[in-house]
């Protein structure tokens, strides 16, 4: 910011101090431009849209960079097979006019005219981000055009970024188009439920043909069983970090209706349930990404996401088994094992879980962590947070999640005994001895 002195100067403000400016005999100041030190805090980069000439299987992308610590480089694609051509017009001076006046020029005073490519109708939204180089292509394919967006970050002046270069890796498609479809779309929270998700590829010319089917969730999953065209075949199962991997008997590379049934529990809203298409060529694994779509016309829906009842219901499936604890070393309810569902919850959220007596005192922190949706399982040994053995009687078991507009809390008594409940009924005096706390836990 600039401000006026009293001798015809200028003092600049900002930073850690000013700095002032004296212009004496020297007339107006027409423009001050004024540089800090270091590299800027965020630069977004955008490429041109690049055809690939014909529809490719973008498989991968890679980028070598210079990142010191203290800098990151983030990267987003989409992609599309429609796209609209933009012109701007020149004149021989280099001056932009409008395309009107441009045609109205004689060819001697007429410039260049620039076509540049712009997204048309059908394009995915932008992806998510890539991090690391070599990371899976996250965009639709294959596609004929795609566009990238880098995003380079400082939170170091002395930090900056330098991008050498950045490489798409691609192939020809697997299958000329692949739709796949997920059924039932809406499901009950936290129970276990039978899905089918059914897979109808096309080919063409140039189509490879795939050997195996990946679907990948970030639930598990359980198979049952595949089929194609309605009939059950024998496949080869392997269990990956992000889902299953089907090894089929042999190529398909004719359309065909191919069906994967299998069992999982949602807990999230708009849980997807992806698949990819998989061809091993000697040490090479190609891999064609299946487009949520219609794969079955004459059923309802269209899409490889799963939806949950729309409702405010964050917690659900409170189990703390009979709610009764003796933490004496014969094995038999020395712990209270407690476990509980949350529901519909993305961006991490705190999860409060909590031992306290009767007045409120906080006895115990089961867990103060934040966490998405998910099934959860604590455990409680009778102790308090200092250590020491908690005295016997009835507590409150409070468990709490804030979500992004309502928090959600529930509350169970629990009760604790030094002695397992049928050591109490042995003989009179010592049931009559715990007489009390058998009130309590009944």
């Amino acid at each position: 910011m600039l401000f006026p002195t009293s001798e015809d100067g200028f003092i600049i403000g900002g930073g850690d101090g000013m700095t002032a400016f004296h212009l004496h005999g020297l007339g107006l100041v027409g423009e001050l431009q004024v540089y800090g030190e270091g590299h800027p805090v965020e630069v977004e980069l955008r490429s041109p849209v690049i055809d690939l000439g014909s529809e490719w299987n973008i498989t991968e992308v890679e980028w070598d960079a210079e990142q010191p610590p203290g800098s990151q480089f983030l990267l987003r694609s989409r992609t599309g097979d429609r796209i609209v051509e933009e012109n701007r017009y020149f004149d021989k001076n280099g001056k932009e006019i409008t395309q009107k006046r441009y045609e109205k020029l004689i060819k001697s005073f007429r410039g260049p005219i620039e076509t540049t490519l712009q997204p048309g109708d059908g394009w995915s939204t932008w992806s998510e981000e890539y991090i690391q180089s070599g990371t899976q292509f996250r965009s639709p394919s294959p596609r004929r055009y795609v566009q990238l967006e880098a995003e380079m970050l400082s939170t170091d002046p002395q930090a900056g970024i330098a991008l050498d270069e950045l490489a798409l890796v691609y192939s020809r498609p697997l299958a000329y188009t692949a739709l796949g479809e997920v059924h039932p779309a809406l499901v009950e929270p936290g129970a276990e439920t039978e899905f089918t998700y059914f897979l109808r590829p096309e080919f063409a010319r140039n189509s490879q043909g795939f050997g195996a089917i990946a679907l990948e969730a970030s639930v598990p999953l359980t198979f049952r069983e595949i089929r194609i065209d309605g009939t059950p075949i024998d496949v080869e199962i392997t269990l990956t970090d992000a889902g299953l991997r089907l090894h089929l008997p042999q190529l398909i590379s004719a359309p065909e209706l191919l069906e994967l049934h299998f069992a999982a529990t949602v807990f999230q809203n708009n849980t997807r349930f992806r698949a990819f298409l998989e061809r091993e060529s000697g040490l090479e694994t190609y891999r064609q990404q299946v487009d949520p779509g219609d794969a079955v016309p004459e059923m309802p829906g269209a899409g490889d996401a799963v939806s949950l009842p729309v409702d405010q219901v964050l917690l659900t499936r409170l189990d703390i088994g009979a709610g009764l604890l003796t933490p004496n070393g014969d094995g038999i309810n020395d712990a209270l094992e407690i476990s509980f569902d949350v529901l519909k919850v993305i961006d991490a959220r705190p999860i409060e879980a909590r031992i306290c007596d009767l007045h409120g005192r906080l006895v115990r922190t089961l867990n103060n962590a934040p966490g998405v949706a998910g099934h959860f399982s604590l455990s409680w040994d009778g102790r308090q947070n200092s250590g020491a053995l908690a005295s016997p009687g009835l507590y409150l078991f409070h468990l709490q999640i804030a979500g992004d507009s309502i928090t959600r809390t529930l509350v169970r008594s629990i009760g604790l005994s030094p002695q397992h409940r049928p050591q109490l009924l042995m003989t009179c005096g010592r049931l009559a001895s715990f007489r009390p706390y058998l009130r309590l836990i009944r």
